[in-house]
């Protein structure tokens, strides 16, 4: 019998080869997905902190330029979920594009403008940031970070804008609202924590805190942290250290506080030619702490239960406090709401 290599032998030498050099370009194509996820992961993180820092600093506003509607009627159900949070019309939603000069980061790998949806938006609703054009990796398409982005990078390494001294605040939201907020801090082991605990304007603690240990830090839950309350932090940078150190989050993005319409003033304008006459109604808003997001009058009388639901859809807009209505009309009906989602209806009997 001769020697050599038998046909089934050299059949199953070229099957194992086959799977192995089919198991590295899968391994490797696999590596460099994760890796192209975890880059655009980065980014739109570092994105968000920079958003979140910026509203916290100017009273509610965000550093945006015009308005976009985006479509999403291409977008998979899978990845629908991206854009849960959002309220949709006609599978668009409404984002504002970013305006990267307000903000310290313009280095960008995305949103570089090289089509018109090559750009970064966020959401006034949400405050999140959101990829317009998307990037797609394996037959899927993200624009913001998901579940399974968020998996791939590691939030406690990034030194993100709510970091200090390696302390990590991470609050629930950081865009203005009527209700109390949760904050999660996240201390090093290392450090020799002296006190964890909530206080209100007044300084008076109003919650003690409870640290509960992970891998590398201790947790701090706060809850029910609302207006004008801080979460305080006292602490040593280690045991045999004597310099006791503070670090503070307050919420100021909680607004509580009822606006309210005054001082109405109506006046009578006569026209011209004598015959028709106008109605002048001016008037001040106080309390708007978080900033004026609506306000609107319609010529009727609107019962206040409904009020809030009208006006997002209806309603004509007030300009300089002042509505100037025809000498026939004999109620209207004023509503303003802040960026809290506090609302305020004043009825005006004219």
């Amino acid at each position: 019998m001769k020697k050599g290599i038998s046909l089934l032998m050299l059949t199953t030498i070229v099957l194992v080869m086959l799977v192995i050099s089919t198991t590295v370009v899968i391994s490797g194509k696999s590596a460099i997905d994760n890796s192209t996820k975890i880059k655009f992961a980065n980014e739109v993180f570092y994105l968000q902190g920079m958003i979140d820092a910026y509203v916290q600093n100017n009273q509610g506003d965000f550093p945006v330029e015009e308005s976009i509607i985006v479509d999403l009627s291409k977008v998979s159900p899978e990845m629908m979920t991206q854009f849960s949070a959002e309220t949709k019309n006609n599978n668009t939603i409404t984002l504002h594009k970013i305006d990267m000069s307000k903000l310290s980061k313009t280095e960008l790998r995305y949103g570089k403008e090289k089509n018109k949806e090559d750009i970064y938006g966020v959401s006034k609703e949400t405050g999140i940031v959101y990829y317009v054009q998307g990037i797609k990796v394996n037959n899927k398409s993200y624009y913001t970070l998901n579940s399974e982005l968020e998996a791939l990078i590691d939030y406690d390494t990034i030194d993100s804008p709510l970091s200090k001294d390696g302390i990590i605040f991470k609050p629930s939201t950081t865009t203005w609202t009527n209700k109390d907020i949760t904050v999660k801090t996240s201390v090093p082991k290392k450090y020799n924590v002296l006190e964890a605990t909530v206080k209100n304007a007044s300084n008076a603690i109003i919650a003690s805190l409870q640290g509960v240990a992970t891998d590398n830090y201790m947790i701090y839950d706060a809850t029910n942290v609302g207006e004008n309350c801080y979460v305080e932090i006292k602490y040593q940078r280690s045991t045999s250290d004597t310099t006791v150190l503070r670090q503070v989050y307050t919420a100021d993005n909680v607004d509580k506080t009822p606006i309210a319409i005054s001082n109405i003033i109506t006046k009578v304008m006569q026209e011209t030619n004598g015959n028709e006459k106008k109605i002048s109604i001016s008037f001040d808003v106080l309390n708007d702490i978080s900033g004026l997001k609506v306000l609107k009058y319609e010529a009727e009388n609107i019962q206040e239960s409904v009020a809030k639901s009208y006006f997002q859809a209806n309603g004509i807009l007030i300009q300089n406090n002042n509505i100037v209505v025809d000498g026939t009309i004999k109620h209207i009906t004023i509503y303003a709401e802040d960026n809290a989602g506090n609302g305020v209806v004043k009825g005006v009997q004219l």
